[in-house]
C-alpha cells in the first residue's frame, strides 16, 4: 500500500506553502513539479538531468502542495549538501521519491479533480470583480458549500445541485429580524423558517447562475476539468411561495434549463 504523501506532524505548513510553491506551476488546469538542477550538482552526479518535471495529476492547489511536500524536502536536502557524497545520497532519494509520486499521483482516486472550494478560489482569480460583487458572490458560495460540502468536483450530480438550491430557497432573508443579528452558521442551521421569511426567487436564481458559471462555464468549458457539467440541464422548482402557489410566470422565472 502506498504510504501517505504528507506526514503533517513534521511539516510546517505555513513555511512550506511559502517555499514549496517555487517548485510547482499550473498548465492547462493541472499542477506540475519542476526543479532545475544546479550546474554544480550536475557536474558531481553522472547522468543528472538539467531539470526534473512531473505531473502532480491534480487541478487542486491544496492537493498539489501536499503531493509536492516530500519532493520539497529532498530538494532542500540536496541544495543544503556541501560534500559530494551528501549531494549524491540526497539526489538518489529525490529520484526515488519522484518515482514513488509518479505512480501514486497517477493512481490516486480523483487525483485529477480539484475540490469545490479550490475551484471557486481559482475562478475568483480569473475575475476582476469589484468589492461589492465579490462579497455577494462569496456569500452565495458559502451557502452553496454548506449544503454541497467540499468534495472533488467530479463527484457532484444534477440532483446534488438541485437539492442544494431547494434548501437555499428555504433560507431566511438576512436583513429581517431576528436573522440580521445571527451569524451565518446559525442561519444555515435554522429549521422551520416561516414561508414569508424565505429569500426571494431572484436570490435562488442568482445561486443557480453561480453554479452554472462555476461548473459549466469555468470547469467544463474554460478549464476542461470536467467533460460534462452537473449544472447542464439543471432544473429547480421552488414549491412554496410567501404568497401561496406560484403562477406559471413565477415558475418560469425560477425554473431554468441550461
Amino acid at each position: 500500500m502506498v504510504q501517505k504523501l504528507v506526514q503533517k506532524s513534521d511539516l510546517n505548513t505555513s513555511t512550506f506553502k511559502n517555499v514549496g510553491v517555487r517548485y510547482i506551476y499550473q498548465f492547462r488546469g493541472t499542477y506540475y513539479f519542476r526543479y532545475v538542477v544546479p550546474k554544480a550538482h550536475r557536474n558531481l552526479i553522472l547522468g543528472a538531468p538539467k531539470q526534473f518535471k512531473l505531473s502532480l495529476h491534480t487541478s487542486s492547489y491544496t492537493l498539489a502542495i501536499e503531493r509536492v511536500a516530500p519532493l520539497w524536502r529532498c530538494v532542500e536536502a540536496v541544495k543544503s549538501s556541501l560534500a559530494p557524497d551528501q549531494v549524491t545520497v540526497h539526489y538518489k532519494k529525490l529520484v526515488s521519491e519522484l518515482e514513488r509520486l509518479r505512480y501514486s499521483a497517477r493512481t490516486s482516486p480523483d487525483s485529477s479533480y480539484p475540490l469545490l472550494k479550490d475551484s471557486w478560489y481559482s475562478l475568483l482569480k480569473s475575475k476582476n470583480w469589484k468589492e461589492k460583487r465579490l462579497s455577494t458572490a462569496n456569500q452565495m458560495f458559502r451557502n452553496i458549500e454548506f449544503y454541497l460540502g467540499n468534495k472533488p468536483v467530479n463527484q457532484y450530480s444534477v440532483r446534488d445541485l438541485q437539492d442544494c438550491l431547494k434548501r437555499i430557497a428555504t433560507l431566511p432573508v438576512r436583513n429581517k429580524f431576528p436573522y440580521r443579528s445571527m451569524q451565518l452558521e446559525e442561519v444555515l442551521h435554522l429549521k422551520n423558517v416561516p414561508v414569508e421569511d424565505y429569500v426571494s426567487d431572484k436570490t435562488v436564481k442568482e445561486h443557480l447562475k453561480l453554479l452554472v458559471m462555476l461548473f459549466t462555464s469555468y470547469l467544463c468549458e474554460e478549464m476542461k476539468v470536467l467533460v460534462e457539467s452537473p449544472a447542464q440541464g439543471l432544473k429547480v422548482t421552488v414549491k412554496e411561495s410567501r404568497f401561496g402557489a406560484f403562477t406559471d410566470k413565477q415558475i418560469k422565472s425560477i425554473l431554468v434549463t441550461m
